[in-house]
């Protein structure tokens, strides 16, 4: 709110120092150039330059054939329009219509008209640009939101290894807090991206991501745990990799040593004596697609590990020598 007060005032104020006509559709163009994000911003602003070329053309082809009738207002706005949406301006409809009815009840074409109506759409646009290079650092505040998706995460492994060994159980509403936090965490992380055009911040988003695989990934596994039906020693061993999944969930270096050790379950998994009763069966089937599942889990870092850069590793983990992150 303070920034659409003072950015309008300003244009205006500029507008009308530098003498031109129709001053107060600078303050205008300001109040509707103003979005969210700086990027958001931007994108508008060369999106309403062209467009404000366009609605000229457009003018000049339907004002001076009808005479500046209320017919070719009518005219403009339909072709104008027309272009804008079938091009992908209509961010520039509002501010540059506002501009070319200055043309319409001037019934005028000349060029320093239409220089005015350039300066008043220049000035709103670049103080709307100007005002809105302040935005409040939130930060602190995503990263506040990674360490709790972090530490909720491996609260839920830690919970499921003790259900899995029979010693606890959990409502699936112990989900929904994650997922909610989760989806908050995912806008800031957004909003701070489109915030930011010195440096990329797409890492807090792909973060973000990364974790709500997760965290889908390990409800997936707790409705499987509710289908077991009798205690197995493979259980054990996968409630123990659990809680070393849970132990280095934020560690850069984990899911390689961790996938060989899932391996090694599945192995010992194929060796082992065979199934006597249905419900063994049944139980040792869950099993193993909990361990898919927990493969799956490992690979969603990974593959987010794999694809940072090296100038994203050293910027946001601190140190380049933790180049080899897998």
């Amino acid at each position: 709110m303070i920034k659409i007060s003072f950015g309008c005032c300003i244009a205006v104020l500029i507008a009308d120092g530098l003498g031109l006509s129709g001053s107060t559709s600078a303050g205008i163009i300001t109040l509707l150039s103003i979005q969210n994000t700086k990027r958001e911003t931007l994108a508008i602003a060369g999106k309403r330059f062209l467009a404000f070329f366009a609605a000229i053309a457009v003018a000049y082809l339907t004002f001076i054939p009808l005479d500046f009738r209320v017919a070719a207002f009518g005219l403009f706005l339909f072709f104008f329009t027309f272009f804008c949406y079938g091009t992908g301006l209509e961010a520039g409809v509002s501010t540059n219509t506002v501009l070319v009815t200055h043309l319409w009840k001037a019934h005028s074409f000349s060029p320093s008209f239409i220089v005015n109506e350039f300066f008043l759409l220049a000035i709103g646009i670049a103080v709307a640009v100007l005002v809105n290079l302040y935005m409040p650092r939130i930060l602190e505040t995503i990263r506040m939101d990674q360490n709790t998706l972090d530490q909720a995460l491996k609260q839920l492994l830690e919970h499921m290894a003790n259900m899995l060994e029979g010693t606890e159980k959990m409502e699936e509403t112990a989900f929904q807090k994650l997922e909610n936090n989760g989806k908050a965490a995912l806008e800031r992380a957004y909003r701070n991206m489109n915030n930011t055009l010195a440096v990329d911040m797409r890492y807090y988003v792909r973060y973000i991501e990364m974790r709500m695989d997760q965290c889908a990934l390990l409800k997936r596994i707790y409705k499987n745990l509710n289908r077991l039906q009798c205690p197995t020693i493979q259980a054990k061993g996968i409630a123990q990799f659990m809680r070393e999944i849970a132990g280095s969930l934020e560690a850069p270096k984990n899911t390689i040593p961790l996938l060989e050790d899932l391996e090694e379950m599945r192995r010992h998994f194929r060796s082992g004596k065979l199934p006597v009763t249905r419900a063994e069966f049944e139980t040792r089937a869950v099993l193993f697609t909990i361990l898919i599942d927990l493969e799956y889990l490992l690979l969603a870092k990974k593959k987010f590990a794999e694809d940072l850069t090296p100038w994203q590793i050293s910027y946001f983990w601190g140190t380049k020598s933790r180049l080899t992150v897998q």
